[in-house]
């Protein structure tokens, strides 16, 4: 019977201890084959992005500042203020200008607009605000657009007195409170940030200059490095590569939230399992050890049983 376990149980104890290795190294091939998480739409970077600036800052910002600070002076030459009027077909709309001829097309509109506001604005653009296909609908925005190089103290009173004149031109009707706009519009122009193109793309503008994006804040709250992402809309975004280390790893888009790393989550799944192992192979030590023991008993009791049986005979 010893001979017999010897040939059965002895390989059948292997193979379970055979199996319990395979299957911990397939668990924790499973680990490192996870995905990893990314805090930028993976960037997420992905929030949509395309390219980033040449730029770069690590999230953690400096020692913070009574007044703000600048990277960059303000661009003034390239800067350009925007002043957007509303154009209708109808008098009861709240439009800023209205068309008398509604039934003229955009390009014959916007050529009238031209002849009396070109020579005061840089720029003179007709937009529909309605959905593509609709080009020729109501209501327009009409879009003026002033360098700062022209800002001077007579331009308000050239821009009214053009706008007059398209008024009695017969073909537009210029609203009484647009000349309230206009007053609005040359005090904002005293702030530069109401400019466009007065930073360069991926800062934000302040009382002093032009600051960084990853700088203004801590962006990726000291859990991943910003960087500066360029969306497929044009806008610059700042946008975080989240730290991943052995005990932690940061994700989210400012690296918010935070878990467990992979390497110290498989360290603990192989504890786990090791522990596990030891056990069922002690169990099964055990068991072959109590066979052992039961079978050495039971060979013992039967010679035994034949020594005393022969011992009778000799007697007898």
């Amino acid at each position: 019977m010893v001979s017999s376990f010897s040939k059965t149980g002895q390989p059948f104890a292997w193979s379970i201890i055979f199996f319990i290795v395979l299957g911990y190294q397939s668990i924790c091939q499973g680990f490192a084959s996870l995905p990893q998480e990314s805090g930028v739409n993976g960037s997420q970077m992905t929030r949509d992005s395309l390219n980033t600036t040449g730029y770069p800052f690590t999230a953690s910002s400096p020692a913070s500042t009574p007044s703000p600070g600048a990277h960059l002076p303000h661009d003034l030459k390239r800067s350009v203020y925007v002043l957007d009027l509303t154009l209708d077909g109808s008098n009861g709309s709240s439009s800023d200008i209205v068309v008398t001829e509604p039934e003229a097309n955009h390009t014959a509109i916007l050529m009238e607009l031209k002849v009396y506001l070109e020579t005061v604005a840089s720029g003179v653009y007709l937009h529909s605000d309605k959905a593509a296909g609709m080009e020729d609908s109501f209501p327009l925005v009409l879009r003026l657009e002033f360098t700062h190089g022209a800002l001077d103290e007579d331009l308000q009173a050239k821009l009214e007195d053009a706008l007059a004149q398209l008024d009695s031109s017969g073909m537009f009707s210029v609203e009484s409170n647009t000349s309230t706009m206009l007053e609005n519009f040359f005090m904002s122009t005293q702030d530069p940030c109401t400019a466009m193109f007065v930073c360069p793309l991926g800062f934000t503008c302040n009382s002093v200059g032009c600051q960084h994006m990853c700088i203004k804040d801590d962006v990726c709250n000291g859990r991943g490095d910003c960087v500066v992402s360029v969306l497929s809309n044009g806008d610059a975004a700042p946008t975080c590569r989240c730290h991943s280390g052995y005990t932690v790893h940061y994700s989210g888009d400012q690296c918010q939230d935070k878990r467990m790393g992979d390497g110290q989550a498989t360290a603990i799944v192989a504890g786990i399992l090791g522990s596990i192992c030891l056990l069922l192979l002690v169990a099964v030590l055990v068991l072959c050890m109590g066979r052992k023991s039961s079978s050495n008993y039971m060979l013992s009791k039967d010679v035994y049983s034949k020594s005393t049986y022969a011992n009778t005979e000799t007697r007898g």
